[in-house]
C-alpha cells in the first residue's frame, strides 16, 4: 500500500459537545440489536481543487481539467475517482463479513427492502495543496457516519484528514501527469480506508 506523500495529519476531530456521536463503534452493543442488512451512501464529491502556489502555471490545462471535475461522471475523463466510493464499497464488505449482514444495493431498496444499517462516506475536501514543510501533495478530508436506520441513531462518526507535509516538488508531480495524480489519490484512499476500518469501526 502506498502511503500518501509523507503527510500525516489524520484522525478523529471531536466537536466538543455532549451529544456528539461516538468516535468508535460499540460492536458488542450493535450485535445485541441483531442487524440483518446494511447499505451504503456516497455523497456527491466537491470540486477537486488545485490550490497550491504555481500549480496552474506548471500543470496548465491539466489543472483546469482536474478542477472542472465536480462529480463522478465528469472526473472519469481525467482519470480521478472520488475516494469515498472505493472506501464505502470495501467497508460494506468488511461490515457484512464481520456482522453477518446482507448488503442491500439500490435495486434492493427500490424494490422495498429496508436496511438495518446505513453507512455514509462523504468527501468534504480534496485537491492538490502545498506541503506544510515543502513540496506539494494531495489534501483529503472525509467524514464517515454509520446510522441505525431502525432507530435513526448515529452509531459512530469519524473524520479522516490528510494534509501533505513534505511531498515531491511541483515539477515532479506535474511530470507524472494524470497517472501520478491518480496514484496519489489512491494513496489517501488506502490510508483513510485503513483508518476508518480500524480506528472508527474497530474491524
Amino acid at each position: 500500500m502506498r502511503r500518501p506523500g509523507r503527510l500525516l495529519l489524520a484522525g478523529a476531530l471531536a466537536l466538543g459537545c455532549a451529544t456528539a456521536p461516538p468516535l468508535q463503534l460499540n460492536r458488542t452493543a450493535l450485535r445485541r440489536t441483531r442487524p440483518g442488512s446494511i447499505s451504503g451512501v456516497v455523497a456527491r464529491a466537491p470540486r477537486f481543487r488545485v490550490d497550491a502556489a504555481g500549480v496552474g502555471l506548471i500543470f496548465g490545462p491539466l489543472a483546469v481539467a482536474v478542477e472542472d471535475g465536480i462529480d463522478e461522471a465528469r472526473l472519469k475523463p481525467v482519470g480521478l475517482r472520488d475516494p469515498a466510493q472505493a472506501i464505502t464499497e470495501q467497508l460494506l464488505d468488511d461490515m457484512a463479513k464481520h456482522f453477518a449482514l446482507r448488503i442491500l444495493d439500490a435495486d434492493d431498496v427500490d424494490e422495498g427492502a429496508h436496511p438495518s444499517l446505513v453507512l455514509r462516506v462523504e468527501t468534504t475536501r480534496w485537491g492538490v495543496a502545498n506541503g506544510l514543510q515543502s513540496g506539494v501533495g494531495i489534501l483529503y478530508e472525509a467524514r464517515l457516519t454509520l446510522r441505525d436506520a431502525r432507530s435513526n441513531a448515529v452509531l459512530v462518526e469519524g473524520l479522516c484528514v490528510v494534509h501533505p507535509v513534505d511531498g515531491d516538488s511541483l515539477e515532479v508531480l506535474a511530470r507524472g501527469g494524470r497517472a501520478r495524480l491518480q496514484e496519489e489519490v489512491e494513496g489517501v484512499t488506502d490510508y483513510c480506508l485503513d483508518d476508518y476500518r480500524h480506528r472508527v469501526l474497530g474491524l
